[in-house]
């Protein structure tokens, strides 16, 4: 999903700052392979680094909203006194004891 959502970023960011930059031919060099950005007049470099700049910030700060919402959600699932391994594998089994005296019950 990061991945995804960096990909998506970067494109959008190419196309709001280099679309009157860069023509339509060197924005289809630069999609091909970013190496082309050696062809690229030094004007046109900069404002290519910029737009790669920009993206990654944005990114960052992404990557900073989902950790502290990770940070909530651990926080918020933390117990204290937590339930052992073996009570709470006996008390799965007693669910499933139950549901399959229920099913035996039913396919009657």
């Amino acid at each position: 999903m990061g991945v995804a959502y960096g990909f998506i970023v970067l494109n959008k960011e190419i196309q709001d700052s280099l679309s009157g930059v860069l023509s339509a031919e060197h924005l289809a060099d630069f999609y091909r392979s970013p190496v082309a950005i050696f062809k690229f007049t030094i004007f046109q470099q900069l404002r290519v680094r910029q737009a790669y700049i920009a993206a990654f910030n944005t990114n960052m700060r992404v990557c900073i909203g989902l950790s502290a919402l990770g940070l909530v959600a651990s926080l918020c699932a933390f117990q204290r006194n937590p339930p052992s391994i073996e009570k709470r594998l006996g008390d799965l089994e007693k669910v499933y004891a139950q549901t399959a005296a229920l099913d035996a019950a039913l396919a009657q």
